[in-house]
């Protein structure tokens, strides 16, 4: 029996997607990773979880996303604070408060 005659869709789940199922981080991952794309980041083509983007006042910025999560450096406090108040927008249940914080938190 396959997850679209499980009923799912009433429980407001993506069939797609469910917790505990084999490729759910791999559904999520490309789901972020589209959302990072939308917000302007480009897709290494080394590894198709890493993402970069160069500002116009030349801050670079990269993500990092592996499984559920993801890491964000940039050499711009300004940027990361624009990229912590996108996320929390765009996936506001994703995130327990002041933990994002943390993971943007990073100079290089």
């Amino acid at each position: 029996m396959g997850l679209e005659n499980c009923g799912l869709e009433h429980m407001g789940l993506d069939s797609g997607n469910v917790p505990g199922i084999q490729n759910a981080g791999v559904v999520w991952g490309d789901h972020f990773g589209g959302w990072l794309l939308n917000q302007g980041y480009l897709q290494s083509v080394v590894d198709r979880r890493l993402y970069y983007r160069r500002d116009e006042d030349n801050a670079l910025s990269i993500v990092c996303v592996y499984v559920d999560d993801n890491r964000m450096i940039s050499t711009s406090s300004e940027v990361r604070e624009a990229y912590l108040h996108a996320f929390e927008k765009a996936f506001p249940n994703s995130v327990a408060p002041g933990a994002l914080e943390a993971s943007v938190a990073n100079d290089f």
